[in-house]
């Protein structure tokens, strides 16, 4: 072992700063325990408490998870499907004679308005 050299004004301050152990108490934890024992302790309140915070936890993933598909939905907005964009055909070949008496288009220039072609999707 390591010998440490001998201070005699070190030894002497620390004999003179000692720190004095407290005189033992018995029974001292079972005084304790029981005061503890004593205490009222609100059951119900913490049962509660456990119980909201799942609720609120489980509401507040059900608002994150809906504002998640909302938010992918507007990102990327389903492709219409051959049966819709046929439906659109048939609507803009019905009306497209009265869109062109009420705007700019020319009614005389049919052949420029727009087939939506399936595959443009």
């Amino acid at each position: 072992m390591n010998e440490l050299p001998e201070d005699p004004k070190l030894i002497s301050f620390l004999h003179q700063h000692r720190s004095i152990a407290q005189p033992e108490i018995p029974e001292l934890e079972d005084r304790l325990m029981s005061e503890i024992d004593l205490l009222p302790i609100e059951k119900q309140r913490r049962i509660y408490h456990s119980w909201q915070r799942y609720i609120i936890g489980g509401i507040g993933l059900i608002v994150t998870g809906a504002a998640g598909v909302a938010i992918f939905q507007i990102i990327n907005p389903p492709e219409p499907s051959i049966a819709e964009l046929n439906q659109l055909n048939l609507f803009l070949e019905a009306h497209a004679p009265n869109l062109a008496n009420h705007s700019e288009l020319d009614s005389t220039n049919q052949e420029d308005l727009v087939d939506l072609d399936p595959d443009l999707f």
